[in-house]
C-alpha cells in the first residue's frame, strides 16, 4: 500500500508540474515579465524595480522572471534579460547585406547598392550585417552629416570575401566612428587590385576605424597598404592575418591602438605605423615580419602589456621616445639597434651580434638551473636583438641561448637583465 501511494504522489506532482509550465508557456515566455507577449525594457525596467525592493513589482511573476531556468529569479536572470532584449533590438534594427558574386541584396535601411559598379553605400549609423563573396566591388561608408548623426557605423563580418580590384573594397568616406566586428568562427577575406585613385589602401577610412569581435580577417595586398586610417586606429579582440608585397601593414596617422587580438603580420614594408602619432600596445598577441621598421611611431611607442615579436630591418622606431613598462617582447633588427628607450621599468636586455643570425633561430634565456624562463623565435634573420619581460629580474644571473646555440660574451657567460642592461660583441657557439 505503501508503495501505490508514493507512486501516486510522485504521479500527482508530475502532472502539476506540467501543468505549471504549460500554463507558463501558453501565457508567456521566460523573461516577458508583464506578460504582453513582448519581451522588451519594460520587462527590464520591472525587474530591476522587483530588484531593488520597489514595492510596485513586489507581485511580479517570478517563473516568468527566472530566464536561466535555475528556479530563481537573481541578478544573474537580470542581466540575462537585458542581454535578450539588447539582441532582439539589434536584430530587428540591423540591416542585411548579402553579396552574392556580382550582385548585392540589401534587407533594411540606409544602404543603396550601385549594380553597376557593384558597391553598397551605408548611409547612417547602425549594424549592418554582411556575408557573402563580392568580385569585384566595395563597401562604401559615407554619413552625409555627422554632426547630425555622430553614431558609431557597425559593420558586422559574416563569412566575407570581397576583392576591390578598382578601389579599396573597405572604404570609410566619412563616419564619426566605425567598427568591424568579425562574427564568431568566421574567416573573412579582403584583396586588393593593381591601381586606385582614390585610396591607397585596402581598407581606406579618413576617420576613426576600430577592428573587434571573435573571428578571423585576413588582408592581402599584393599593390597598397592593407589597413591605412586617417584618424584613430584601434583593434579590440580578433585575430588579423595580413601580408603586403609594397605597402604598409597597419597605419594609422593620429594613433595605432591595440589592446587585444591576435596580429600577424607578413609585410616588406613597414609592418605597424603611426605617421603622426603614438604606437600603443597594451595587450595581445603580435607577430611582425618586416622588409622595414617592424614598429613605427612619428612621436612613442608605448608597450604596456600583450606579447610582441616585432622583427624587422629595423626593430622598434619612435622618433620621439619608447616605452616599455609591461608585457613580453622581443624585438630584432638588420640596420641597427631599437630607438631612444625614454622609460624602461621591466627586466630587458640590448643585445648585439658580432655575426648575423639566421632567422627562426629563438632568443632563449635560462636560470643556471636549466629552467626555460624566455623564448621567442625570430622571423628574419638579424644582428641586433632588444628583450624585455616582466617575468624576468633584474638582480637574477641567466643564461642566454641563440637556436641551439649559447650565446657568450667575450669574457663572460652569465647576463643580467637591466632597464635595460646592453651587451655587444656577441658570440654564438
Amino acid at each position: 500500500m505503501h508503495y501505490y501511494r508514493r507512486r501516486l504522489t510522485i504521479f500527482l506532482s508530475s502532472i502539476l508540474s506540467l501543468c505549471m509550465i504549460s500554463q507558463t508557456s501558453v501565457f508567456a515566455a521566460a523573461g516577458d515579465i508583464d506578460s504582453d507577449n513582448n519581451i522588451s525594457k519594460e520587462d527590464v525596467n520591472l525587474f530591476r524595480s522587483f530588484l531593488t525592493g520597489d514595492e510596485s513589482a513586489a507581485d511580479i511573476d517570478l517563473t516568468l522572471a527566472d530566464c536561466n531556468g535555475d528556479s530563481k529569479a537573481d541578478v544573474l536572470d537580470y542581466i540575462l534579460l537585458k542581454d535578450m532584449v539588447l539582441k532582439s533590438a539589434q536584430k530587428q534594427d540591423q540591416t542585411y547585406i548579402h553579396l552574392e558574386g556580382k550582385t548585392i541584396t540589401i534587407d533594411g535601411n540606409n544602404a543603396v547598392a550601385d549594380e553597376n559598379k557593384k558597391i553598397v553605400t551605408i548611409t547612417a549609423s547602425g549594424s549592418y550585417s554582411i556575408d557573402g563573396t563580392l568580385e569585384d566591388g566595395q563597401i562604401c561608408v559615407n554619413i552625409p552629416d555627422t554632426e547630425a548623426d555622430p553614431g558609431t557605423v557597425k559593420l558586422f563580418f559574416n563569412g566575407v570575401n570581397i576583392t576591390g580590384v578598382s578601389e579599396a573594397p573597405l572604404y570609410i568616406a566619412n563616419a564619426e566612428n566605425t567598427s568591424v566586428n568579425l562574427a564568431r568562427d568566421t574567416v573573412n577575406y579582403l584583396y586588393d587590385g593593381p591601381e586606385y585613385t582614390q585610396t591607397e589602401a585596402v581598407v581606406y577610412a579618413k576617420d576613426d576605424i576600430t577592428f573587434k569581435g571573435e573571428g578571423t580577417l585576413e588582408i592581402h595586398a599584393d599593390a597598397h597598404n592593407a589597413v591605412h586610417c586617417s584618424n584613430d586606429l584601434k583593434i579590440n579582440g580578433c585575430r588579423m592575418n595580413i601580408e603586403t608585397l609594397t605597402g604598409d601593414a597597419l597605419r594609422g596617422k593620429n594613433s595605432v591602438e591595440i589592446k587585444s587580438g591576435e596580429i600577424n603580420i607578413d609585410s616588406k614594408s613597414d609592418s605597424i605605423k603611426s605617421t603622426k602619432g603614438e604606437v600603443n600596445i597594451s595587450g595581445g598577441t603580435i607577430s611582425v615580419k618586416s622588409g622595414a621598421d617592424a614598429v613605427q611611431a612619428e612621436t612613442s611607442i608605448n608597450i604596456s602589456g600583450g606579447t610582441l615579436t616585432a622583427c624587422g630591418d629595423r626593430g622598434l622606431t619612435g622618433v620621439k621616445d619608447i616605452n616599455i613598462t609591461g608585457g613580453t617582447v622581443l624585438a630584432t633588427a638588420t640596420d641597427n639597434q631599437s630607438g631612444v628607450f625614454s622609460s624602461v621599468t621591466i627586466p630587458s636586455m640590448l643585445l648585439e651580434y658580432s655575426e648575423e643570425c639566421p632567422k627562426n633561430n629563438a632568443v632563449i634565456i635560462k636560470n643556471t638551473d636549466g629552467n626555460i624562463l624566455y623564448d621567442q623565435n625570430t622571423l628574419k634573420k638579424f644582428s641586433y636583438a632588444f628583450i624585455a619581460s616582466d617575468s624576468l629580474g633584474t638582480d637574477v644571473e641567466y643564461i642566454l641561448f641563440t637556436g641551439d646555440l649559447q650565446t657568450h660574451q667575450t669574457d663572460s657567460d652569465i647576463f643580467t637583465a637591466g632597464l635595460p642592461a646592453s651587451y655587444t660583441g656577441l658570440i654564438n657557439k
